[in-house]
């Protein structure tokens, strides 16, 4: 892991916000903002937004896509996960 993923998720740790569930709901439209903003730089939005996962798996997912060099701070990095794991959500994966 990165130097910079232990920063983002012990930045949220230290803040409070590792269960994101209690996390406050970003304003409306506002992580889909963040995906277009930040995830469109390397990848299609469409394909971004048909994506389902579980929140793990959307974790997993930001935890490399952090590692790749996704530079955003903490608080749009926990609205994106927030909105991901809320809009574009599947059950978990079996075997996982």
């Amino acid at each position: 892991m990165s130097a910079s993923s232990l920063f983002f998720w012990g930045t949220l740790i230290a803040a409070g916000a590792a269960d994101i569930s209690s996390a406050a709901e970003p304003p409306p439209s506002s992580g889909e903002q963040l995906v277009q903003q930040y995830c469109a730089n390397c990848h299609p939005i469409e394909t971004v937004l048909a994506k389902k996962h579980s929140k793990d798996e959307w974790t997993e997912i930001i935890f490399r896509m952090v590692d790749h060099g996704l530079n955003a701070p903490p608080e749009d990095l926990e609205a994106i996960l927030v909105y991901l794991s809320n809009a574009k959500s599947a059950p978990p994966s079996k075997g996982r």
